[in-house]
């Protein structure tokens, strides 16, 4: 079990790594592997890696390719049921942040991204 958990910390942050090359196709690949693991987990994230991992995908938003940001708002509807809530209040903050003083030409895809992210919110997130 030791040894499945710390591999699977070790190809989290290879890809969280990746996350944050100088090479846009790489920082894509990196997001999209990061949602793969993820989403393919019945495993809960450790709290301290899944907030790595969020982080990422914020810095994502703010990059300056647009396939990047396109990416990283696809993963993060497809991780939200799987993260702990205050992280996704994070991510959803930081979107809702773009929103309202961002670069106009991601706006739509920011907007929609939220709308689906609180739909797909289901009764653990309700108070």
């Amino acid at each position: 079990m030791y040894a499945h958990a710390t591999e699977r910390v070790a190809n989290f942050s290879k890809m969280l790594e990746n996350c944050a090359n100088y090479d846009k196709d790489v920082r894509h690949t990196g997001a999209l592997d990061l949602c793969s693991e993820i989403t393919k987990s019945a495993e809960q994230l450790e709290e301290t890696l899944e907030k790595r991992i969020c982080s990422a995908f914020i810095q994502h938003l703010e990059d300056e390719s647009m396939e990047v940001k396109s990416n990283a708002v696809k993963c993060i509807q497809r991780i939200s049921p799987k993260i702990r809530e205050v992280h996704l209040t994070m991510i959803v903050t930081k979107l809702i942040t773009e929103i309202v003083g961002g670069k106009p030409d991601a706006l739509d895809i920011f907007s929609l991204t939220v709308r689906g992210v609180v739909n797909d919110c289901g009764e653990p997130y309700a108070p």
